[in-house]
């Protein structure tokens, strides 16, 4: 479970630094951009980790779905950048901020609890 909420965390810092990157580079730091790119792909090995320790850990079916829907938004991020579709890029990465803050919020708070026999 410390592993689980640990990259769930890691994911979730790692995904909101990409829009203070992104600021830098449209401010003139030109190099900010091989860093956003290191840290979205980077973001996505992580999301990819978390999906299966959240599938092996939980097996909640609501959050693994929601940690497969951010790893599936993260793909679609990756294309969109590269193809520089800003139009798709921005906003599916405002979402992509929420959703891994919420995983990482309920990572931490989450405590497995005993089942009666």
């Amino acid at each position: 479970m410390k592993l689980l909420r640990a990259v769930a965390v890691l994911h979730a810092a790692a995904v909101c630094a990409q829009p203070l990157l992104a600021g830098l580079y449209l401010n003139g730091d030109s190099g900010a951009i091989p860093i956003h790119e290191l840290v979205g792909l980077t973001a996505a090995a992580l999301c990819l980790v978390q999906l299966v320790l959240t599938l092996l850990i939980t097996r909640l079916a609501r959050l693994v779905l929601l940690a497969a829907a951010v790893l599936a938004g993260e793909v679609l991020m990756i294309h969109a950048g590269y193809g520089r579709d800003l139009a798709l890029h921005i906003p599916l990465g405002m979402a992509l901020v929420a959703g891994s803050v919420a995983l990482a919020a309920w990572a931490v708070r989450y405590r497995r609890t005993a089942v009666a026999a």
